[in-house]
């Protein structure tokens, strides 16, 4: 398992045996893991938990490091969280905070108020031991990562490489307005390896970042969306394996997987388990049980334990040939750049502004769109959202009549 102290083992013998070779690199550079065992080994924090701010470069991505190898609980949080989301969040975070928390991620801005998933230091230990091996990951790995780090695709990303004695990259979000500078940076630093959402993947298969000549790589692993035909089309072209992933941020990153083999079509099947939890189907929907799951919520109230030993996800799921798939939520939680979004919850935000009279938020051709009626006019209700909530949930809004039903009621499909 990865303990802090396998974790920290494992970069005392990079820096040993490997002094010179990149654990991480950023805009700024490349940083080896002497570096890194440096930074680890001088990492203080004078509070319970650590809150990392800032962008993805190598001082907050080894301060991550060094609080997971010091047994710190921390929580990173992006520099455009809204004033309010962010003073909720810390509210959470001001009282007690339990000893066996390894981080604290946080999820449901849709509403306005954070939620914060507290995963313990052994569930984080057996995932990322689990992902290693089942995944077959070794010292050869780059990974290149473009998931903030308060995003929990980035625990992937940075403890999976560090821990197989590989590298982390960062790659910056813009890369993805110049495909030629994306393609690039991948084949300059070798990377060969990509966790990244399905719509990330979709993007850069869209850019045809791969069709500029050789390239390094050679896996990714998609998650957290359903990925399309044309984006799987374009890797098995480019000869580039592909694993889906299938998991919500409560059972640490990542449940199930399958590996996608020849002749295989979309959807991909979500796979089997992670030897380190269980999954089962109980009235169509998937439920997780383990060591896994999460430890705590984090309300403004602190910490809440969470004392059940399983997990209901909320996904439909439909078995065919022995191969379960996604088949939907039975609420109206969607995945969108990544993130779970509530649209009962961004509506009902947006009626609490003064003047609005109805709302419907709806996803239109992969954008999230808000429609309302009422006095405020679009740049009001806008300046409105980007106070509560995250920047990955900002909708286009468009005041408008909306279509009712025969029984006055909102049209939602």
């Amino acid at each position: 398992m990865m303990t802090p102290e396998a974790l920290l083992a494992r970069i005392t013998y990079m820096a040993l045996n490997k002094p010179s070779k990149t654990a991480i690199a950023d805009s700024k550079g490349n940083y080896s893991y002497v570096m890194l065992y440096d930074a680890v080994k001088g990492y203080r924090c004078d509070g319970p938990i650590d809150i990392i701010e800032g962008e993805r470069s190598f001082d907050t991505v080894s301060r991550m490091i060094g609080a997971y190898c010091n047994s710190i609980p921390y929580v990173c949080m992006e520099e455009k969280m809204p004033d309010s989301f962010r003073e909720d969040l810390l509210k959470g975070l001001s009282g007690t905070v339990p000893g066996d928390v390894a981080y604290v991620t946080y999820t449901s801005g849709t509403t306005g108020k954070a939620k914060g998933i507290a995963i313990r230091r052994k569930s984080l230990g057996l995932f990322v031991e689990a992902f290693v091996k089942e995944i077959e990951l070794d010292e050869s790995i780059v990974v290149g990562g473009v998931s903030p780090l308060d995003f929990d695709i980035s625990v992937k990303d940075i403890y999976a490489s560090i821990y197989c004695g590989g590298t982390y990259v960062v790659m910056d979000r813009i890369l993805f307005f110049d495909p030629r500078r994306m393609y690039e940076v991948i084949t300059s630093h070798g990377i060969n390896t990509l966790f990244w959402t399905a719509s990330s993947l979709g993007l850069m298969s869209e850019l045809d970042v791969l069709g500029f000549g050789e390239h390094s790589l050679r896996l990714v692993v998609s998650s957290a969306e359903v990925m399309s035909g044309f984006t799987y089309d374009y890797l098995r072209l480019h000869k580039v394996a592909i694993i889906n992933a299938y998991g919500p941020t409560e059972t640490t990153c990542n449940c199930t997987y399958y590996k996608a083999k020849d002749g295989d079509t979309v959807p991909l099947p979500i796979g089997s388990a992670f030897p380190c939890c269980e999954v089962y189907v109980e009235d169509d929907q998937l439920v997780v049980r383990g060591d896994t799951i999460l430890g705590y919520y984090v309300t403004e109230e602190g910490f809440i334990p969470y004392e059940k030993d399983y997990y209901k996800t909320g996904d439909r799921i439909s078995i065919r040939d022995g191969q379960m798939y996604f088949a939907g939520r039975f609420d109206d939680q969607v995945k969108y750049r990544g993130h779970r979004l509530e649209l009962s919850g961004v509506e009902a935000l947006l009626l609490s502004v003064e003047g609005v009279t109805a709302a419907k938020a709806s996803i239109d051709d992969g954008v999230l769109k808000l429609s309302y009626e009422g006095t405020p006019g679009e740049s009001e209700v806008m300046n409105y959202l980007k106070k509560k909530l995250p920047s990955y949930a900002i909708p286009i809004v468009k005041k408008e009549r909306l279509e009712r039903n025969s029984h006055n009621k909102i049209k939602r499909s």
